[in-house]
């Protein structure tokens, strides 16, 4: 399939975390190029799922209001975590990124490979770093070509990891325009 259209991103942000962790990113890029979905309550706490859940369902996803068109898909944390998730799963999906992310559970088998950046803080206490190499090679087994690369400032959504994120989403666009996607 070829994309007629430049894909939006979507970013989702970490547990107790809110869409507006990405707000530089967001003007950056532009809001109409930005989707920036907030996760339900849990206990009075934001989370993609709550911890009786274990990680990311069908039900989770399917709840999750994308936009229409092809978009890449990126996450926090928590976020990263349902980003893999929604990816394994949505068509529209041609493009992952993952912050500070870990696996979700049950992992998740990717539809088609996709290009992917992965970054982690090799200082992120909250996270294991061993979780986002973890989540690393499942993308690489799965064919996908990533980009990785670590930064420093713990478990948080640094001004590096925002220009990393645009930087690799704006070449991820230019590159669109010449690339088909399969189906």
């Amino acid at each position: 399939m070829q994309i007629l259209s430049q894909p939006s991103l979507v970013l989702l942000h970490g547990h107790a975390g809110s869409a507006h962790t990405f707000r530089n990113l967001a003007e950056q890029l532009g809001p109409e190029r930005v989707t920036l979905p907030q996760s339900p309550l849990f206990a009075e706490v934001r989370a993609w799922w709550s911890h009786d859940d274990f990680g990311p369902t069908i039900c989770n996803i399917k709840e999750l209001e994308l936009p229409s068109g092809p978009i890449v898909i990126g996450g926090f944390s928590q976020g990263a975590s349902m980003a893999a998730a929604v990816a394994a799963c949505t068509e529209q999906v041609v493009g992952l990124i993952c912050v500070a992310g870990f696996l979700p559970e049950p992992v998740p088998e990717l539809l088609r490979p996709l290009p992917a950046l992965l970054l982690h803080s090799s200082e992120d206490e909250t996270v294991d770093p061993f979780l986002g190499t973890r989540l690393a090679r499942w993308a690489v087994s799965a064919g996908c070509s990533v980009t990785q690369h670590e930064y420093l400032g713990g478990h948080r959504w640094t001004d590096r990891v925002d220009e990393l994120v645009v930087e690799w989403f704006l070449n991820f666009t230019l590159a669109s325009e010449k690339l088909s996607f399969d189906a």
